[in-house]
């Protein structure tokens, strides 16, 4: 699941937009600038470059509909920086028995190969964190609104219990009150533990 994760359109996006920022903002490229790169004129490279950043910052592709994205994703290519050109020299894979995950990158620059490494792992990271987190809190949040769902519910019951007791003379209230105090206060303990696991996490 891990690896597939890191194999996902949108992490080798992200390697891909960090790739043209590098190469545009850089003065030392991985690569000479494709006849496309260099047909644009300086304030075209500039929007180019910023919306990379935008795409890179948001963690969003780039749309075939769009006319400007469209050429955005053709510079893309003329550079081999798209993502069928990434994951045909991408190799992940797990060390044999281990937990751990091999990833290499082969190119014709040694720090060409580091920088797509490290950048899909660094953005593997943060991306998957996230996730977690996002799933943690989702489910403080079910939790907290099931407690609250209950305790209404358990509060009617009670309500109609009551009345239900004074209506036939039937008159208990003390020993009821500690069992409803005694639910109640196991469905708190649940969503404090489930919040401690969080803030641990």
């Amino acid at each position: 699941n891990l690896m597939a994760i890191m194999k996902l359109k949108k992490l080798i996006d992200q390697v891909s937009y960090s790739l043209m920022i590098h190469d545009l903002s850089d003065p030392y490229p991985f690569r000479k600038q494709s006849k496309e790169l260099l047909e644009l004129r300086p304030y075209e490279k500039d929007n180019v470059l910023a919306i990379f950043k935008k795409k890179f910052a948001t963690l969003q592709p780039l749309s075939v509909y769009d006319k400007t994205e469209n050429s955005l994703i053709g510079l893309l290519r003329s550079m081999k920086y798209d993502e069928r050109n990434i994951v045909k020299d991408l190799l992940i894979y797990r060390e044999e028995s281990s937990d751990f995950i091999s990833v290499s990158f082969n190119s014709e620059n040694p720090q060409l190969s580091a920088f797509v490494v490290n950048t899909l792992c660094k953005q593997f990271i943060d991306y998957y964190t996230q996730s977690v987190k996002q799933n943690e809190s989702n489910a403080v949040n079910f939790l907290s609104n099931l407690l609250d769902t209950k305790r209404k519910a358990l509060s009617e019951k009670t309500s109609e219990l009551q009345q239900y007791k004074i209506q036939n003379g039937v008159l208990n209230l003390d020993e009821q009150s500690k069992a409803i105090f005694s639910q109640i206060m196991t469905y708190n303990d649940r969503k404090l533990q489930a919040e401690k696991d969080v803030i641990s996490n």
